[in-house]
């Protein structure tokens, strides 16, 4: 990672001692990113966040509405200060990795100060949307703790280029200069070469093993995926698993697809209540979700 963009990441970030609690979200990019604080800093999952489920999302901007499940373990301290989220947009202080475009205008005030996020530290937000940082979060983690992927195999790098998109810049030549820049400011720049090289394989490996894979917590509160687990294992080299923690439901958020012609402000007025996550999935739209 280029020297002037990580002295921007927020302090904490350098701890690697502090045994944090996990908070894990659904998908293949907060997995490895749990791999990653486990094997090397000892961390463990005491909560999981759930927004691939029930989704029942109607009408129109407004008026789309679904759920996220928050679970946690009995042994969670349920202390903020003791947290790391993981690939989710928390709009709290709260510590977290995270690659989510969380900034609606360009002067935000409100939002996680404590994220690790090159999207946040860049300020981009819907009015330089296309400019947004289109990588993992686990390649983000990756790159701030310097971790040398140039002699990576063919397979490996495969796979990390499949997570949340990071070929995607180099599918439309108006986005492809974006993508060398994404990489080049992760100190990755060779990968900009790999992906034109191999676009075609690791777009068939993303829709074959990440697309519409999720982990979610089953009737008997153990976590459960339709990830190859047994595939990814044998290509990083190390077991890629789930945590063997029970997990109980602790809260259940409402969420909304938004119009960003809303600011956050508006966004809380308009519902009575704080949001909780936050993040534009387009230029002009977004999901946010709530808590009382």
């Amino acid at each position: 990672m280029k020297k002037e963009i990580k002295e921007k990441f927020p302090c904490w970030c350098e701890d690697i001692t502090t045994k944090f609690e996990i908070l894990m979200s659904d998908d293949i990019d907060a997995l490895m990113c749990y791999q990653m604080q486990k094997l090397n800093y000892k961390r463990e999952c005491k909560y999981f966040i759930n927004s691939s489920k029930d989704r029942a999302y109607k009408g129109y901007y407004g008026e789309k509405t679904g759920k996220q499940y928050l679970y946690c373990t009995d042994n969670a301290t349920n202390k903020v200060k003791n947290t790391i989220a993981l690939d989710f947009s928390i709009n709290k202080n709260v510590r977290a990795w995270d690659n989510h475009v969380v900034h609606i205008g360009s002067h935000e005030a409100n939002y996680n100060t404590l994220s690790a996020n090159m999207n946040v530290i860049n300020n981009i937000n819907k009015n330089n949307y296309t400019q947004k940082f289109c990588i993992s979060t686990f390649i983000t983690m990756l790159s701030y703790y310097e971790v040398d992927i140039q002699n990576w195999t063919h397979n490996e790098l495969i796979a990390l280029c499949g997570i949340d998109g990071l070929y995607q810049p180099f599918k439309n030549s108006r986005f492809v200069e974006q993508g060398k820049k994404n990489l080049h400011l992760l100190g990755y720049d060779f990968l900009a070469e790999f992906i034109q090289k191999n676009l075609f394989e690791i777009e068939r490996f993303d829709q074959k093993y990440y697309k519409n894979k999720s982990i979610w917590v089953n009737k008997d509160g153990y976590l459960e995926t339709n990830l190859d687990l047994d595939k990814l294992s044998e290509i990083w080299g190390f077991n890629v698993e789930l945590t063997k923690e029970q997990f109980k439901l602790k809260r259940t958020l409402e969420s909304r697809i938004f119009d960003t012609i809303y600011s956050k402000e508006r966004l809380e007025g308009k519902y009575n209540k704080k949001i909780f996550n936050i993040a534009l999935t387009y230029r002009n739209s977004g999901v946010v979700s709530f808590v009382d």
